[in-house]
């Protein structure tokens, strides 16, 4: 019988006290930071790595979920509901309150949210020397010698072909290496540069891309942020990227095509970096399937990385793209893009977001053209959403006629005219002042875009919308935190 001293028996008390704890399965798991809800826990084992050409809608309602929390005040707020529960949030609570002043700490916030989404947390292998026994107290320290191994008293190895029987102790640690290897691998990715550089070092901040790269044994998921506010404003960002419409050359593979020039450049600051961190996440050596998504411009990035990243040998398994904008390059893109990743990128819009609707091609200037993919528009008035939809029709005109025969379904679905770069600039202004200012109309009255609609999580319960029962029943619920996270102010995730 060994003999512990006190603060050893505490320690050891604690110790199995803590992996009983970890060993027991429950319907809804607890961690030390908050208890996990219902079917959470290794869920992506329902994602379909080997998913063919168009939608797989298991792979699509867990990438937007995914998406959803790339936005700091998001992944704040969802933390802070999962750890208080009954208190949180707190009556007239306003998202505008959370703090996305920083990336500091992201990386680990999004791991402790997602990790558990990736394995089976509770089939840790159980240690078979593990044994709790009544120990006795002494206030003697317990000293044990160093035990000597007589080498010349091991087995010898196993002829080939013969069964070997390992011990318990040996098992175990094979089940643990193996277990640990089921285990996802996170790494986020962010680098702030000035998209004008002027004198002294002053310069005008814009560039803010962030990405998150998780990996597993056999795939492996890249999530662009979308457009925020914690570099340095919200502003900084969108006249900094996403109103940097100017075409610009692309190079290595996709060097004689055009692209929005904001999206483009902000890929490459972080391009090396994602290269050398799929090359440690062994995607080449192993081939592994690379999926990728985004909301908003997170979703641009998505379509415009992954096209790159095809084209220098990596694997794309599928791409994702929500409120993605309607304009990403010139035909020569999209012609190599769709090659590339043939029937591979998925495009949602719902409703009247107006980021999919705007169309800033300038011709004889830029000449960009609708995006690559399949676009699949997701009705905000009904549950008839069309998949695999075509383009929507632009310019219209301020011609009454032009729309006598047209439904408010058709003009929701199909109509990209809601006026000049100046008018969206304008409109936006405005909803930073009031949210509740009217959005601009067509000729007969009909909105033609509606800032709450860039809102993720009306794709998120689209997504979860199109899942079947027996789909529903393999992922986690779609929770709605109305009306907590949807500020009608554009940029306001």
């Amino acid at each position: 019988m060994k003999h512990l001293t006190f603060i050893q028996l505490l320690f050891f008390v604690f110790a199995t006290t803590a992996i009983s704890k970890a060993q027991t399965s429950n319907t809804t798991t607890t961690t030390t930071k908050f208890a996990i809800p219902n079917r959470e826990v290794n869920c992506f084992k329902n994602f379909n790595v080997d998913q063919g050409g168009g939608i797989d809608k298991i792979n699509a309602y867990l990438l937007s979920r995914l998406a959803e929390l790339m936005y700091t005040e998001r992944l704040d707020f969802d933390l802070k509901r999962l750890k208080n529960p009954t208190t949180f949030p707190p009556s007239g609570f306003k998202s505008t309150s959370l703090n996305s002043s920083s990336n500091l700490n992201f990386e680990n916030d999004y791991r402790d949210r997602f990790e558990h989404w990736f394995y089976d947390l509770n089939a840790a292998p159980q240690n078979p020397t593990l044994k709790i026994e009544t120990p006795v107290l002494s206030n003697t320290p317990n000293v044990t010698a160093p035990i000597a191994v007589n080498k010349s008293s091991l087995p010898a190895a196993p002829a080939v072909g013969t069964a070997v029987t390992v011990s318990p102790s040996t098992q175990y640690q094979l089940d643990s290496i193996a277990f640990e290897k089921t285990k996802p691998k996170f790494r986020f990715l962010n680098k702030r540069q000035n998209f004008v550089a002027l004198p002294n070092g002053v310069g005008l901040p814009g560039y803010d891309p962030e990405v998150m790269i998780i990996s597993k044994e056999t795939y492996i998921i890249i999530v662009w942020r979308g457009t925020d506010d914690v570099y340095p404003n919200d502003v900084a960002e969108w006249y900094g990227t996403d109103f940097q419409v100017q075409a610009a050359s692309g190079d290595g593979p996709l060097a004689n095509v055009k692209m929005h020039s904001g999206m483009w450049n902000c890929f490459k600051i972080v391009r090396n970096a994602i290269i050398r961190t799929l090359n440690e996440f062994e995607a080449k050596t192993k081939n592994k399937k690379i999926f990728v998504t985004g909301h908003s411009l997170g979703g641009g990035e998505a379509i415009i990385s992954a096209t790159y990243l095809q084209a220098i040998g990596y694997n794309i398994g599928h791409v994702y793209s929500f409120a993605g904008p309607k304009i990403l390059g010139d035909a020569s893109f999209k012609t190599i893009s769709n090659g590339l990743l043939n029937n591979k990128i998925e495009r949602f819009e719902y409703g009247l977001d107006f980021v999919p609707k705007l169309n800033i091609t300038i011709p004889l200037v830029t000449n960009y053209v609708d995006a690559p993919g399949n676009r699949h528009w997701l009705n905000h008035a009904g549950d008839n959403d069309f998949l695999n939809t075509p383009e929507r029709k632009f310019p219209l005109t301020l011609n009454p006629f032009e729309y006598n025969n047209l439904s408010a379904l058709e003009i929701n679905r199909d109509n990209g005219d809601f006026g000049t770069i100046p008018v969206l600039l304008a409109y936006m202004a405005l909803t930073l002042v009031d949210p509740g200012v009217a959005a601009p109309k067509d000729i007969r009255g009909f909105p033609l875009v509606n800032a709450g609609h860039h809102n993720p999580q009306f794709y998120i319960k689209k997504m979860w919308n199109l899942l079947g029962a027996s789909m529903k029943a393999k992922v986690p619920a779609f929770d709605d935190p109305f009306p907590y996270l949807y500020p009608a102010v554009v940029g306001n995730k």
